[in-house]
């Protein structure tokens, strides 16, 4: 199955070190916003393993263009999570038990991996949709990273833009999979997976949140306003990707349907500029 992503995209892993120094309250020195950075980057290891599987296990059976772009993705992921395993550690150096949260997500994991190949591939690029719009936010809009420090500014630039990069790439092998369904039902399949899997992405992150803001012993109704607040109006981070977000259940979506090259080369941009 031929992939619909341009013909001249090149899904390129840069290997790159970051070297983050530790700081409790890294961003801006604020732990609301801080937590929602770190509960994400808590995730990323285990989700990108999963995400890693679920690809892989339709490689062989991809065309050419396709399953070129799938070896990559495995090999970006696979960067990301080595990357977000040492941050971390700074975390935790800074004084956070991430433990609870890593239990969560092994918990889930393991839950989703009983399930069929099909539904994990389904999942795998829903939550691939999740992490680009997200990453395209990132990068269009610099103020919400502007007051992490440069490394760490320049390793969540680094991740968003190989997430953009790669955007199609679970999308197309889902597409492979489930080659056999009508257009329907391929479309009643990724919504349902979609809800489900924006259920149980919300639910890990306010659970993440929460036990962040409790060690830093802040779990009060205020702090939860200001995240609302940081999340829904300014920067409002989750409420300025909700159009992308519902773009996913329109019939014939496609990633690539939204050219967003433009914002892979700024990405390149800042780390060179770093």
């Amino acid at each position: 199955m031929a992939t619909s992503a341009p013909a001249d995209l090149a899904i390129r892993p840069r290997d790159i070190h970051f070297q983050c120094e530790s700081a409790r309250w890294w961003m801006g020195n604020d732990p609301v916003e801080t937590a929602y950075y770190n509960a994400f980057s808590a995730s990323f290891p285990q989700a990108e393993r999963y995400f890693i599987d679920a690809v892989r296990y339709y490689r062989e059976s991809a065309s050419g263009d396709l399953q070129k772009q799938i070896s990559a993705f495995i090999v970006q992921e696979s960067l990301h999570s080595r990357e977000h395993v040492a941050f971390n550690r700074i975390a935790i150096s800074g004084g956070y038990d991430l433990s609870r949260i890593d239990a969560l997500l092994k918990k889930r994991f393991e839950w989703a991996r009983k399930l069929s190949r099909v539904t994990q591939i389904a999942s795998t690029a829903s939550l691939e949709h999740f992490t680009t719009i997200l990453a395209c936010e990132a990068i269009e809009n610099p103020r919400h990273l502007e007051t992490a420090p440069p490394e760490i500014r320049r390793l969540w630039c680094w991740h968003a833009g190989e997430e953009i990069e790669h955007k199609s790439v679970a999308f197309d092998t889902f597409m492979l999979a489930t080659s056999s369904l009508s257009a329907p039902a391929r479309w009643w399949l990724r919504s349902r997976v979609m809800v489900a899997s924006t259920w149980y992405l919300f639910d890990f992150m306010f659970r993440g949140v929460a036990d962040l803001f409790r060690q830093d012993g802040i779990a009060s109704f205020r702090t939860w306003l200001r995240f609302l607040y940081f999340a829904f109006v300014s920067p409002g981070v989750i409420r300025r990707v909700l159009l992308a977000y519902y773009r996913w259940y329109v019939p014939g979506f496609h990633p690539w349907k939204k050219d967003d090259r433009a914002l892979i080369a700024a990405a390149e941009q800042a780390l060179a500029e770093a």
